[in-house]
């Protein structure tokens, strides 16, 4: 559902069920939402299954993603993103116990482009400028604008790693890891490779891979049995009545001296 104009808007349709929130143009409203008594700026999304309470104030062109909880006393900025599972906390039990009154509760503010990840826990903080929460983080305290923090509880990753202004996509720091084409030297894989691997099957296209490890193990198991058989003839060659020292002899060493007769 796509809201055309700013309007205070009251829907109980089986699907979404939205009591006097006054939405901006333009804003995208999904499947099975539970909304009332909050404000969204123009050209929002708020996805399946999200429920914003009562006192709730979220800004332009913010995105809501599905399963998200947003409670009273929340403040969103403009341009801002919260994944998918977000959970809001307002009550942080005080006093030992669940608050008994609304004055208790405590506020949380998002300003502008904060970036917020799937399954983040945020309890009543303020959360600066740009910053960005490192899906699953459970923040506790405030969090510095264009700081990059994760963990529970959250601990700052980056101090501005979120870009500071924080209206614009986050940088990615891409990982390159040289791919290992060749054995590395001094291992056993390169000794094998360079002793034992004729020079014809060297650098093989990954394609007859399988056909060339194939033809080596066939040339192994010819190899072992023409050894076996080798050594069986040597063995068969040395009669069993005979040792090995008497059968390999010169013969001299078994020679007498002629003795004188009498």
């Amino acid at each position: 559902m796509i809201v055309d104009h700013d309007q205070l808007l009251s829907i109980e349709d089986g699907q979404r069920t939205v009591r006097e929130v006054q939405v901006g143009a333009g804003t995208r409203l999904g499947r099975f939402v539970n909304l009332y008594g909050c404000s969204l700026g123009k050209n929002c999304e708020v996805g399946p299954f999200v429920e914003i309470t009562k006192g709730v104030a979220i800004g332009d062109r913010c995105r809501i993603a599905a399963l998200s909880f947003i409670c009273d006393g929340v403040t969103i900025g403009d341009d801002c993103t919260i994944g998918a599972g977000v959970m809001f906390i307002n009550d942080t039990f005080s006093g030992g116990r669940p608050a008994i009154s609304r004055d208790l509760w405590e506020e949380t503010h998002i300003e502008d482009g904060v970036r917020i990840g799937a399954n983040a826990t945020i309890l009543p903080v303020r959360i600066g400028r740009g910053a960005l929460i490192q899906a699953g983080s459970v923040v506790t305290a405030d969090v510095p604008a264009g700081a990059v923090v994760g963990g529970n509880p959250a601990q700052v990753v980056d101090a501005a790693g979120g870009g500071g202004e924080g209206v614009g996509d986050p940088p990615m720091a891409m990982i390159s890891r040289p791919r290992m084409n060749r054995p590395r030297v001094g291992s056993w894989a390169k000794v094998w490779t360079e002793v034992k691997t004729p020079e014809r099957t060297r650098n093989v296209p990954i394609r007859l891979k399988e056909k060339v490890m194939m033809a080596k193990r066939m040339v192994q198991l010819l190899s072992a049995s023409r050894f076996s058989a080798t050594v069986a003839e040597c063995r068969s060659a040395v009669p069993a009545s005979h040792g090995m020292k008497e059968a390999f002899s010169t013969g001299s060493q078994n020679h007498q001296p002629p003795q004188p007769s009498s």
